[in-house]
């Protein structure tokens, strides 16, 4: 090679290479002892050649001693062996930083050292240490990681956390941790993480909202505190239950945590804060964003022909896909255990499904069971609203965030900003005037922002900027302006996503609810004549779906304007066969679930959580709490529905907002795509489709809206 740079503390098994032909290599050693190179019996001749020694550690500042340089063209003829004695010192630097190296290597050497500083990683003698800043890497061995690369990637989560970088690392098992910190409880440095007590170690994101009710608990058990926040709260419960401690979590989170040289990794039950990993031939890589293990490890994107039928029917892509060759996003309930040789189990410690499948549907709904659902509730918000930060309400005129500003004005009387977005110069559904008409009626401050007053987003940013990964829901473009104004007066931001999903409140639910007894009676007539019944408007929902599979009902409701054409695709077929199927015993029941765990963990949260965790904001969402969905998993859906959608939500908002207008059909929050694709190119190539499928879609961009 031109060039052999050795960062070594064990320079004698360098030096040993006698079939090494060193004549057209300029050599750079740096090593921790000079007497290593003084004792090697291998002869330099004709070579261009430097020895540094690393002399100390201190404060990351690293002090070299140069005890041979090139001073003059003509080549430096070194000879050593056992009797050699070395001890010209030429000068000393301190180097406070890798450029600072690179500055007294010659920048002519810059592109070779650039090159072979990404091959460090699988480099065990490598002792040479700059700033001290690590990417999250579990090897499971003893290796060293570049630092400076991991501060690099690290930094690109900058935005999840701009309040404090914590680091760890455990050389002997190749453990590398690194957390970018957004302080909201205990913002003092006691909870700053990595943390570490006793063996174990975590890095998390999210938070547990029942912190308070979990620490009371251990502390009968005589345990002391080092902290007032609830990362320390969360890693003492593992330590005394272990993975059952995350049957008493009620909170949003994603956490690492190391702990009897296995590592953990784990999601909450709704996938409110996401989690990515990706086992490679180096270790696991992971990380609370695509970005920074794409670009550490220069991963290619690869979408299947199948993959990209099931984007176009549900707007993003299925379970762990990311569209990245190995990455992977961990599903929620999700616990994955690796140990030392890097062997993985998951455990799904949470499902939907069991839950509602568990006891018969209750068909009946007393006053008992409204108290319990809306005492349920109350302390579901009242136990989000904690924070040692502002907090402010995104509220919306709906039912949902409506209900949540009820019960914080009437029932915790908790002193709290509310905060709209306006459409004033767009063709969507401007709420801004009626929630404005709402904080009045309940007393509570409020503001509103005009979408045109972040004009500069819009035409600056993609949703992939945003997601770092395709999802197509438009929602992260006006939820990125209101968290950016929100930022401003707050650090906390509560939010009424989740209460469609628990609530029975998409109007596709109340369409087959009214449908129900149609679509039975239509399927044995079809089966027993063989010939369809037409009685409804072409190119309805209903007239789509009448004539389909059960379980395709989910993706044609929301799909029914292009499900003729969409049939008509290529790997159409045997994409729809892949798809998940609920079997609840009851058609709503399994749209429901659907919804849960699919739709929104992979399009409705990543659209508020990225968009909010972007501009430094936490949302937190009341209506995502087990203690809620598992009280209400077993009410028959046809109680949420037979007075209208979301009927036993509605009753319990009339108890604290008598005054609401409830005449207000649901519509969605969809941002017009015609705006956000001006001035954008069609694409050229997706795999998949053909030339005419792509110009099809793109002149009928609304007939893709999956509808709500």
């Amino acid at each position: 090679s031109d060039f052999l740079l050795v960062l070594s503390q064990h320079f004698n098994k360098v030096l040993r290479m006698e079939d090494v032909d060193w004549s057209q290599s300029k050599i750079i050693f740096v090593s921790p002892s000079f007497n290593s190179y003084q004792k090697n019996s291998v002869n330099f001749k004709d070579v261009p050649f430097e020895l540094w020694e690393i002399k100390r550690f201190s404060n990351n500042i690293i002090s070299l001693n140069q005890h041979i340089s090139k001073s003059t063209e003509s080549i430096n003829k070194v000879s050593t062996g056992k009797n050699t004695v070395i001890n010209k010192v030429n000068k000393e630097v301190k180097v406070h930083t890798e450029e600072d190296f690179i500055n007294y290597i010659g920048k002519d050497l810059i592109e070779p050292y650039n090159k072979l500083k990404d091959r460090l990683i699988s480099l065990r003698d490598v002792e040479i240490k700059f700033k001290l800043n690590y990417v999250s890497i579990w090897k499971g061995k003893s290796v060293v990681v570049y630092i400076n690369k991991g501060k690099k990637y690290l930094d690109l989560l900058n935005h999840r956390g701009p309040d404090n970088t914590g680091l760890f690392i455990q050389k002997d098992l190749g453990l590398f941790l690194g957390h970018k910190r957004l302080s909201i409880i205990d913002v003092s440095d006691k909870s700053n993480q990595p943390m570490q007590i006793g063996s174990q170690t975590i890095a998390y994101n999210g938070e547990i909202y029942n912190y308070l009710e979990i620490k009371k608990e251990l502390s009968k058990s005589g345990e002391e505190f080092l902290s007032d926040g609830d990362t320390e709260i969360l890693l003492r419960s593992w330590e005394k239950w272990g993975e059952k401690c995350l049957d008493k979590l009620d909170g949003m989170y994603a956490f690492a945590l190391f702990s009897n040289n296995r590592l953990n990794l784990v999601t909450d039950l709704f996938g409110e804060k996401p989690l990515y990993y990706i086992n490679s031939d180096e270790g696991i890589y992971f990380s609370s964003e695509p970005k920074p293990i794409v670009e550490m490890l220069n991963l290619r994107k690869e979408i299947s022909p199948n993959q990209t039928i099931k984007f176009i029917l549900s707007g993003h892509l299925d379970e762990e896909n990311t569209g990245y060759i190995g990455l992977k996003k961990i599903s929620p309930a999700t616990h994955i255990s690796i140990d030392r040789n890097l062997g993985i189990t998951k455990n799904k410690y949470w499902k939907t499904d069991e839950i509602i499948n568990k006891f018969d549907l209750q068909k009946s709904l007393s006053s008992n069971d409204l108290d319990d659902i809306t005492n349920i509730l109350i302390d579901s918000i009242k136990i989000r609203l904690r924070s040692d930060v502002p907090k402010v309400l995104f509220l919306s005129s709906g039912v949902d965030s409506s209900l949540i500003a009820s019960i914080i004005s009437k029932e915790i009387k908790d002193d709290i900003l509310s905060l709209t977005v306006g459409f004033k110069n767009h063709s969507v559904n401007d709420e801004s005037e009626k929630s404005k008409y709402i904080a009045k009626k309940l007393n509570i401050e409020h503001i509103t922002i005009n979408s045109y007053e972040n004009d500069s987003i819009k035409k600056n940013i993609s949703l992939f900027d945003i997601y770092g990964e395709p999802i197509a829901n438009l929602t992260a473009i006006p939820a990125l302006q209101m968290s950016l104004i929100a930022k401003q007066y707050a650090k906390v931001a509560i939010s009424g996503i989740g209460g469609d999903e628990i609530f029975f409140g998409y109007n596709r639910y109340e369409n087959f609810y009214k449908w129900k007894k149609l679509l039975f009676t239509n399927r044995i007539l079809s089966n027993l004549l063989s010939i369809p019944i037409k009685l409804f408007k072409e190119n309805s929902a209903l007239s789509k779906i009448i004539n389909e599979e059960p379980k395709l009902f989910f993706h044609i409701i929301r799909n029914h304007r292009a499900w003729t054409w969409l049939k008509n695709l290529g790997y159409f077929e045997e994409s729809i066969d892949d798809t998940i199927v609920y079997d609840s015993k009851n058609i709503l029941s399994n749209i429901r679930l659907l919804d849960l765990n699919h739709t929104m963990p992979n399009s409705f949260i990543p659209a508020i959580e990225r968009s909010s965790m972007k501009a430094s904001l936490e949302v937190r969402t009341p209506f995502l709490s087990r203690k809620l969905f598992e009280k209400t998993a077993n009410i028959h859906p046809y109680l949420f529905l037979n007075k209208g959608p979301k009927t036993i939500q509605k009753i319990i908002l009339s108890r604290f907002f008598p005054d609401y207008d409830f005449s207000t059909p649901k519509q969605g929050f969809n941002y017009p795509i015609n705006d956000y694709l001006k001035n954008k190119n069609k694409p050229v190539n997706i795999p998949g489709l053909e030339k005419q499928d792509i110009n099809h879609i793109w002149n009928n961009k609304k007939e893709f809206s999956w509808d709500n």
